[in-house]
Order: C-alpha cells, then sequence, then structure tokens
C-alpha cells in the first residue's frame, strides 16, 4: 500500500532487511544460543501479538464495556439513551478509582495489541542491533582462521596418507612368513607411534631353529620401539610438521597472536548479549506493570459519568464491567511467563557454554598449525579475541568437509582414557588428547577400502531380497 501514491512502506522494508541480512557465504558471528534465543523471544512477542488481535476486537474496543445498571425499588435508574452516553464519556474518559480513591488511568486498554506490537519491535532491536554492527574485520578474520586450519587439516591427513603407504610397502613374504624388508624407523613421521608391535616364535624350514617374527594387524606400522617408550613421542610428528610449514603458516600465527592480545571484538559480543537482556527485562516489566497488574486491570471498573447526571442522581461515578479484562490478563501472563522462562535459558546456556572451553580451543592445540606455547595455553588466561573467533569456528564446522571431520575427530577421541599405554612414560593431559586425537584419525583412513563401493552394491542387493 503506497501513501499519496508515492512512498511504497513495504519496498523500503524489504529493502531493509536485504541490505541488513547476513550474506550466505559468510561465516555466522553469532553463537547457536544467541540465535535461538532472539529468534524464540521474537515469535512469543509477535504470537501474542497476533493472539490479542485473533482473539476479538472486545479486548480492546468499547465494545467490551458494559453499564451494570443500578435499580431502586425495582426500576433502573438510567434508560437505554442515557446509558449509552455514560458508555461514550466513561470509554473517552477511561479511568478507575479504587477503594482508597486511587485514580488509576486504564489508557492501556484500548491500546491492548498495539502495546504488543511495540514490545515485539523492541525486542526485535537486539536482532538489528547485530546485523547493524560493524563487525567486517570479525568476519575477514574468522574467515581467515577457518581457512588455515583447513589447510592445516589437509597436511594432517595428507602426511598420515602417507605414512599408510609406506606401511604396507615395509613388509613382504617370504618363504610363508612375513619378514621386513625395510624398517621403517622411529622418526616421528612414521606414525609408529600408533600401534605397538607384536612377536612369536616360528621355526626355520631348513633349520627348525626358532627365530622371532614380528606380526602386525591390517593398516599397522612396523617400527623399532624406543627405548623410552612403546610409542615414538606423537607430538615431534606434530613439531616437525610445524617445522617444516612455518613459513606456510607464519603470517597465520601472526593473525592469532594479535587477537590473543586485544578484547575489542569481545566487547561489542558482551555488550550485544547485554542489550538483548536489557530490552526483554523491560519488555516484561512493561507487560508486568501495565498489562497484569491487578490494580490497574480491574474488571469492574468505577468509571466517572457526564457531569449533567450529578445534580440528577447525585453521583459521580458508577459501576461497568469490561468483559475480557481476565482473557486479556491471561494472554499477557502467558506472554510474561514463556518470555522469561526463555530469557533463564538462554541465560543457562551462556553459562554452560563458557567461551574459553569451546571446541575451536581445543582443536588449536591438538594440530600442529600454532607454534606459540602462549596462544596454546590461551584457557589459562583471560577472555580476549581470539578465543571468540575460535568459538566461532565450532559453530561454522559445517560450512567446511575438513571443518567437521576435524570435530569428529575431536569429539570422538574425548571418549579415550587420557592415560599412557606405558605406565613408565608421564604424558602430560594436552599431548594424551593430542595422541587420542591422531589414533581416531589413524583408525578412521584404515577404514576406506576399495572394495566399499562393490561391498555397498552387494548389501544394497541383499536388502532388496529382503524386501
Amino acid at each position: 500500500m503506497g501513501i499519496l501514491g508515492i512512498i511504497e512502506p513495504d519496498q523500503y522494508l524489504a529493502r531493509f532487511s536485504k541490505e541488513s541480512k547476513r550474506d550466505e557465504s559468510l561465516p555466522y558471528i553469532m553463537h547457536k544460543p544467541d540465535r535461538l534465543l532472539i529468534h524464540l523471544l521474537i515469535a512469543v512477542y509477535a504470537l501474542a501479538s497476533a493472539g490479542a488481535v485473533t482473539v476479538g476486537l472486545d479486548l480492546y474496543r468499547k465494545s467490551g464495556l458494559t453499564f451494570v445498571n443500578p435499580k431502586v425499588n425495582g426500576s433502573k435508574v438510567y434508560d437505554t439513551e442515557e446509558v449509552s452516553e455514560m458508555l461514550d464519556y466513561c470509554w473517552s474518559h477511561f479511568n478507575h478509582m479504587d477503594e482508597t480513591s486511587e485514580i488509576h488511568q486504564l489508557w492501556h486498554f484500548r491500546l491492548f495489541p498495539y502495546m504488543l506490537v511495540v514490545v515485539t519491535i523492541m525486542v526485535s532491536i537486539s536482532q538489528i542491533s547485530w546485523r547493524a554492527t560493524n563487525f567486517d574485520e570479525a568476519i575477514h578474520a574468522l574467515d581467515y582462521i577457518i581457512d588455515g586450519l583447513e589447510e592445516s587439516i589437509k597436511d594432517v591427513v595428507h602426511q598420515m596418507q602417507d605414512a599408510v603407504k609406506n606401511s604396507q610397502k615395509s613388509a613382504t613374504e617370504i618363504d610363508g612368513c612375513i619378514s621386513p624388508t625395510t624398517e621403517i624407523s622411529s622418526d616421528e613421521n612414521s606414525g609408529a607411534f600408533l600401534v605397538k608391535s607384536t612377536s612369536k616364535d616360528t621355526f626355520d624350514s631348513q633349520s627348525s631353529r626358532p627365530f622371532k617374527e614380528d606380526k602386525q594387524t591390517y593398516g599397522s606400522f612396523k617400527g623399532k620401539r624406543n627405548s623410552e617408550s612403546n610409542y615414538v613421542t606423537f607430538d615431534k610428528a606434530y613439531r616437525q610438521a610445524a617445522e617444516d610449514n612455518d613459513w606456510k603458516f607464519s603470517n597465520f600465527n601472526k593473525i592469532l597472536r594479535k587477537y590473543h592480545g586485544r578484547s575489542r571484538f569481545r566487547t561489542k559480543f558482551a555488550l550485544l548479549r547485554g542489550l538483548t537482556f536489557l530490552l526483554v527485562f523491560f519488555a516484561n516489566f512493561f507487560i508486568y506493570y501495565q498489562l497484569i497488574a491487578p490494580a490497574r486491570n480491574p474488571s469492574t471498573i468505577f468509571c466517572p459519568i457526564p457531569s449533567e447526571f450529578y445534580d440528577i442522581h447525585g453521583v459521580e461515578r458508577e459501576n461497568f464491567e469490561f468483559s475480557n479484562t481476565e482473557t486479556r490478563v491471561l494472554l499477557a501472563l502467558v506472554t510474561f511467563s514463556v518470555s522469561t522462562a526463555v530469557l533463564a535459558g538462554g541465560i543457562v546456556m551462556w553459562m554452560m557454554t563458557p567461551a574459553w572451553d569451546n571446541g575451536g580451543i581445543k582443536l588449536v592445540e591438538v594440530l600442529p598449525v600454532v607454534t606459540d606455547e602462549k596462544i596454546k595455553r590461551m584457557r589459562r588466561g583471560r577472555w580476549n579475541d581470539l578465543i571468540y573467533l575460535l568459538s566461532l569456528v565450532h559453530v561454522n564446522r559445517f560450512r567446511s568437509l575438513q571443518l567437521r571431520l576435524a570435530f569428529y575427530v575431536l569429539a570422538v577421541s574425548e571418549q579415550l582414557p587420557l592415560k599412557a599405554d606405558d605406565d613408565e612414560v608421564l604424558f602430560s593431559e594436552l599431548e594424551l588428547r593430542k595422541k587420542n586425537f591422531i589414533k581416531v584419525l589413524m583408525e578412521l583412513m584404515n577404514w576406506p577400502s576399495e572394495k566399499d563401493d562393490e561391498i555397498s552394491e552387494k548389501m544394497s542387493a541383499l536388502a532388496n531380497n529382503l524386501n
């Protein structure tokens, strides 16, 4: 609908929504609890506004007001014309005098649905603030960090693939026995730390003298045992990968150090969360104070009457009833209760998902991309922009196949016990988490086979036969 045939409000609103909407190609800068909280709150207030209109006009129109006509000696005091005039006067001077002679203005009765619309718009300011706040630097930094982590994950997978190929060539069959022709050294890149070697006595066919046969399972690695441990210290592989790619991730580490030492994004994030809380708090305070409090929402109203009736009947006020007061109060009470519960749930989610213990930090700790020890211990320091950005890496994990795989492996590896395989070797918690991460990743890499497609076809055929 146009105004004077010139201005089209719907077009301007559509343009505003399009200009302020996040581009789908860009990463999220809001955590999931914040997005869910804002969407749910707006939905609650919008549904209340729609419900106020749907229930009926009697909630906020004069048609809901009736006059209780008193009787004297069995006859009504006011005739039909006087009652109609009194209803018009009461609605236009709508106020109520309670038992203490205190007068309460009841203007909100006629504005009930419109006030709910205003509350909805007020809470929507929180979402608009997220869109209007300048997060360009955070978006570009987050995109760059995601790309760097993807590249690091590719390097790790490529390194493990080479180790698998080398391990499969490390043994050949001689005289019916598995005998190693090439010893894989206990170098940190060989992956020898993944499996223990097992040996048993076998007999030479000619001399009948026993000799040791090293036997390994499919996909395992054969290597010399370290004198200190049955496994090569797995963090050496990460350290070697970091040294080999030092030039590759030098600027990446500089960016991490930059955001590790400042809190600009974190301040914006905290202010926007605080704004959401304050908007909902004031909205619910207004709903309770104006639309629920019994003193301002009486069902029986002691309303003023026209002055010409003063001398005739000797009274200045009469009793009126607003038929849908209970319905209106109930709708406001439900809105108040649900929105308060949603806000409380959002606060609980904020507290249960601390920024300094997010998946992004855990992933950086187990990947060889970070060389700065201070950054690796970031969870011990203060909350900074880097922690905020890394928490958003986990939020955007479904935008990248590499990230989704890495977080999947990380989640599975956290279910493994944090203990060393050799009781004589002491590992730090971080080293054990790295070790578990690499074990799960290598195990996943050994699962695929060249016959997978053939087996899948046979399984599909068997399933069809069962049907």
